[in-house]
């Protein structure tokens, strides 16, 4: 069978890394949806900060390879033409291929404590607890918050601080 692409599966997956670490794209997953169409999957923390689920399908081709290298060229130039070139926004720029609720595949009700405070999974101990500080002000109920909001990142920063400990042995950060 013919391809239309020459890429290899190592390419494209290496070039979609890439593309999505400069989207900020919290996770992502290639889904094969037919016997040659793909879709890739992926979460961002739009300007408002709120997790989205994009999805790009492509079952343009006869070969999956082909597919998910298109799909994969489709973010990359995407990318491009607001980040590059200053041709509007990411937020305005993807919100067409935005997953509707009910409809996602990774917006799960799995609880990421990281995702909750809105850092990287290598975020230390204090850079964690500062960003907790600086979320709890603004969710605290004292202070006009929501309480479900504040509990989710009180939770949040609890397991941080566990997983920290128990890495260190059981000892604390000395804060």
């Amino acid at each position: 069978m013919d391809r239309r692409f020459e890429a290899k599966q190592s390419t494209i997956l290496r070039d979609l890394e890439i593309v999505m670490e400069k989207m900020e794209a919290e996770q992502h997953q290639i889904v094969r949806t037919g016997s040659s169409a793909v879709a890739i999957v992926f979460i961002r923390r739009d300007g408002d900060g709120a997790r989205r689920e994009y999805r790009f399908d492509c079952d343009t081709w006869d070969n999956a390879m082909d597919n998910l290298r298109a799909a994969q060229q489709a973010i990359t130039y995407l990318y491009r033409i607001f980040n590059e070139y200053g041709v509007g926004s990411v937020d305005k720029n993807l919100a067409g291929y935005r997953v509707l609720p009910g409809s996602t595949l990774l917006l799960k009700d799995a609880f990421d404590p990281y995702h909750e405070l809105g850092i990287p999974p290598s975020a230390t101990l204090d850079e964690a607890r500062r960003q907790y500080h600086r979320l709890a002000t603004r969710t605290h109920p004292d202070v006009g918050g929501n309480r479900e909001d504040f509990q989710r990142i009180t939770e949040a920063f609890r397991l941080i601080e566990a997983q920290a400990k128990e890495k260190s042995g059981g000892l604390g950060s000395g804060a």
